[in-house]
């Protein structure tokens, strides 16, 4: 989708302000978590704080639906313009499997691009491993309480942003 919606100069621009935007957003909601549980930790409190994250995801999702739909770019290839006639007349979820199955079925030629990826999901898989084990870390070894922690998770979440 990147691709389709930014030239290529202006993807790596358009993707950082994609992550720092998420950061942000996820930092908001934490923060309002946060302290909803800090009034009144209960395990109804709890529920609302997962079911919140859910309906967040949720409603942002409509963001690239609604407004993406109208982009030149894509109404061009539903109608089978850009040298793309067999995607004419073909809604956007579609595509967008049809050319992840067409990606996969090319990666039979890349055998380095193959060896990358699984290379990178076992990094990505580190990168969660310590996340998941970063509070039980701060608890045992560091010897943080749970309110030192969530302003940890809350800085690295805003300073996140300023990576991007």
């Amino acid at each position: 989708l990147l691709n389709v919606v930014a030239a290529p100069e202006e993807r790596d621009t358009w993707s950082s302000r994609g992550f720092a935007i998420g950061y942000v957003g996820g930092g908001i909601l934490l923060a309002i978590n946060l302290l909803a549980y800090s009034l009144k930790p209960t395990g109804l409190i709890v529920r609302i704080n997962l079911a919140s994250a859910g309906v967040w995801w949720f409603a942002f999702t409509f963001i690239p639906f609604v407004y993406l739909r109208r982009y030149p770019a894509l109404v061009e290839m539903h109608k089978g313009g850009h040298q793309q006639a067999k995607y004419k007349n073909k809604n956007l979820c579609y595509i967008g499997i049809h050319q992840f199955i067409e990606s996969f079925k090319i990666l039979r030629r890349l055998p380095q691009t193959v060896l990358y990826l699984v290379a990178a999901l076992i990094f990505n898989d580190g990168i969660q491993t310590v996340i998941s084990l970063a509070s039980v870390f701060g608890q045992q070894a560091l010897g943080l309480n749970p309110s030192q922690l969530a302003v940890i998770f809350l800085m690295v979440q805003f300073i996140a942003f300023l990576g991007a």
